[in-house]
This record gives C-alpha cells, sequence and structure tokens, in this order.
C-alpha cells in the first residue's frame, strides 16, 4: 500500500515547484569593485542599475553595500548607513524606483555593466542636448524620472545628519552652512571638455574658490 505524502512534504515539493520571484543585486562586494570610484561614480552606477530593470523587479538592500575610499576597495559601508531609506521607499510606494528587499540576490549585476549602462543614458542624452555637447558640465534636459526620482532618494541617512549637526555646533556655523567637494583627481585633466569648462568658471583652484566663497 503507497503511503499518502504528509503535509509537510507536500508543501515543501510545491514550494521548490513554484519559481522563486526575481530580486537583482550587486555582485559581491557591493558598488565599486574594478574601478578606482567615488562616491559620485557609485551614484552613477546605480542609476544604471536602476535604469537596467523594470520596477516590478526589487532590488536587494544587502548587496547595496558602498564602497568607503576610491583609493582601495576593501572597505564598504551598508545602503542604510549612509542614506535614509525613507525617500527611497516613499518612490517606490509611488511606482518610480524599484522596492528594496532584505533578500539575497538572486540574479547579480556587476559594477561594471551598470556603469556602462549609465555612460549610455547620459551619451544618449547629450546627443539630444546641444548645450550639452558644447558644454557637458550643462545640466541636461529630459531626464529620464528614475534618474529624477534616485537623486531626491540620495539623503544622507539620520546618523550622517547628527554627526554633521554636532560639527557644526562645535564650529559654531549655524545653519547656514554648506560642503565643498573639490574635483582634485588626476583624471579630470584627462577629460579635455570638462577641465575647459572649470578653467572659464575659475574652479581650478582649490585656493580661489575658497576666496571666492569668503567673499559673499
Amino acid at each position: 500500500m503507497r503511503r499518502r505524502p504528509t503535509l509537510a512534504v507536500a508543501i515543501a515539493t510545491l514550494a521548490a515547484a513554484t519559481p522563486q520571484p526575481r530580486v537583482y543585486g550587486f555582485t559581491s562586494p557591493g558598488l565599486g569593485v574594478g574601478l578606482q570610484s567615488g562616491l559620485s561614480n557609485q551614484q552613477m552606477s546605480l542609476l544604471g542599475f536602476v535604469l537596467m530593470h523594470h520596477n516590478s523587479y526589487p532590488i536587494s538592500l544587502p548587496s547595496l553595500r558602498w564602497r568607503a575610499t576610491w583609493v582601495n576597495d576593501n572597505q564598504y559601508i551598508s545602503h542604510e548607513d549612509l542614506w535614509d531609506l525613507g525617500p527611497w521607499n516613499a518612490a517606490a510606494a509611488r511606482g518610480e524606483l524599484p522596492r528594496l528587499v532584505h533578500d539575497a540576490p538572486t540574479h547579480e549585476i556587476s559594477f561594471r555593466r551598470t556603469w556602462q549602462r549609465h555612460e549610455f543614458y547620459i551619451s544618449g542624452l547629450r546627443k539630444n542636448d546641444l548645450s550639452a555637447q558644447v558644454d557637458p558640465s550643462t545640466e541636461i534636459k529630459e531626464r529620464n524620472p528614475k534618474d529624477i526620482a534616485l537623486m531626491r532618494a540620495f539623503v544622507p541617512s539620520a546618523r550622517l545628519r547628527q554627526r554633521a549637526a554636532r560639527v557644526a555646533a562645535e564650529l559654531d556655523l549655524g545653519e547656514a552652512y554648506g560642503c565643498l567637494h573639490t574635483r582634485i583627481e588626476t583624471d579630470m585633466h584627462r577629460v579635455g571638455n570638462m577641465e575647459q569648462a572649470m578653467e572659464r568658471n575659475n574652479l581650478t583652484s582649490f585656493a580661489r574658490i575658497a576666496a571666492s566663497l569668503r567673499a559673499r
């Protein structure tokens, strides 16, 4: 006499036969692998990642680990330590961005592929925007809605905001302060148009920039 399968066996069999939902994520250890990548480049790569997939496929939050320094790629921090999840989750609820889930990725994408996708996107925008062809530093028009939504989702985490507030208080800066990141990497000199645009706007000298800001 054949024994009837138990309920537990039946459930396990059904689960094994049920296709697992797709969850996309970055190849370990995270963003910036294989490239000398700073924060801005990692943001651009994440945009390329978002542009590659339909919003119906969630992104694995544990795979979003940010490279802490562009000098080497052995130090990473989690996405939630760097960014506030609230703005992203709100955009995802409106259908503007993919959902973030705590599941491990079922499909991994390399940082280099997402970087190439971003470069393809930017190249297409500049071909359709004459002002950006003349001056790459020009704000590009007709941006993808996902691009705009993602940039708005880059809000520093509460931990970082608290640290910034503490430093501002220690330096007696009040509420009217900002942060200036000046590009001094050697790769700037290999991008002729960008360097010329910086020279026209007196942005090649950190001392000159600092003096100009103090005068305001």
